[in-house]
């Protein structure tokens, strides 16, 4: 009996320390996707400021095709940002939810 005590010890110990990984692999995740909606952010706002810069230049033959590709640029990064954002959003939740658990 003492020995089956034991190894149910043994067993919580294993699980608690698995359950800490995930939760500091899952910290890890949130705050790198965190780091990267911030670059992304500031690149879109960059890239703003270059379509306004386009827009008031006026339109001119290669000028309307480079205001074109940027702005195809600008749609292509807003995506990846809100994908990202939808991500560490979905790690956040992960992450309370591995917490609950812990707890």
């Amino acid at each position: 009996m003492d020995q089956q005590i034991e190894d149910l010890r043994e067993r919580m110990r294993i699980l608690q320390q698995d359950r800490r990984a995930n939760v500091d692999l899952l910290e890890s995740n949130k705050t790198s996707n965190v780091d990267n909606t911030r670059f992304l952010r500031d690149e879109n706002k960059e890239l703003r400021l270059r379509l306004g810069q386009f827009s008031r230049q006026g339109e001119g033959g290669g000028e309307n095709e480079d205001l074109k590709n940027t702005q195809v640029e600008v749609l292509r990064m807003r995506q990846e940002y809100d994908s990202l954002k939808s991500l560490a959003t979905k790690h956040g939740n992960q992450l309370e939810k591995l917490k609950d658990e812990v707890r």
